[in-house]
């Protein structure tokens, strides 16, 4: 028995690794560092209106190197529109609505989150009448710790007196999670056999004792 908690345990060890690697390798890797390619396509706007929605990308991205909380509401009323900004978080529950939500979204990943570097150069941008939508690929190193995670970045933008404002953005980890299910299946077996090995030594020492009082 001793034998096989130990195997059982190196394989859970291994296993347990080989999850964290996996999901920590960006999924499409290839296209970070690959010059005029394209993760996702070029889109379709026109090398005008590109060009206008790239400034506004770029403007976002300054505000993100920069990481000025003292600017992040001149920053979100400049970038945002004013009445239907929806920002979705990484996490389940971070859900942003209406400007005042986004403005403190902002500043709190300027103060806590981490440096955030996107591909803007290379964004997907397609357009549609005063409608546009982009989608990049990026990482934020987190702040505190020797960690860097891969992200997707997309969003909505419309064209609001000339100028193209951002309505809706997702943040998003772009992580390779194919293995964690097969990570939470052993750990539920790794869990049920503990379980059952429990439940023997519990049953084999009242079987003792009980034995033991018969004599």
């Amino acid at each position: 028995m001793k034998i096989l908690r130990s195997v059982l345990m190196t394989a859970f060890n291994a296993l347990l690794l080989f999850v964290l690697l996996t999901t920590l390798t960006r999924a499409d890797d290839t296209y970070f560092d690959a010059g005029n390619e394209f993760p996702f396509s070029r889109g379709n706007a026109s090398a005008d209106v590109r060009s206008r929605i790239s400034q506004q990308l770029y403007d976002f991205q300054g505000g993100y190197t920069r990481r000025d909380p003292s600017q992040a509401e001149s920053f979100a009323a400049r970038l945002f529109s004013p009445d239907s900004i929806v920002i979705l978080g990484t996490m389940p529950n971070e859900v942003f609505i209406g400007l005042e939500q986004a403005t403190r979204l902002v500043e709190s990943d300027w103060r806590n989150w981490g440096d955030c570097r996107f591909l803007m150069d290379n964004a997907q941008i397609s357009v549609s009448g005063p409608v546009a939508w982009f989608s990049t690929i990026g990482t934020v190193r987190m702040d505190g710790i020797n960690l860097v995670l891969p992200l997707r970045l997309s969003g909505v933008l419309v064209e609001e007196d000339n100028i193209w404002r951002f309505q809706q953005l997702q943040f998003q980890f772009d992580l390779n999670l194919r293995w964690l299910i097969l990570g939470n299946a052993f750990l539920l077996g790794w869990l049920a056999l503990n379980v059952l090995i429990v439940v023997y030594h519990v049953f084999r020492a009242a079987s003792r004792r009980a034995s033991a009082g018969k004599r």
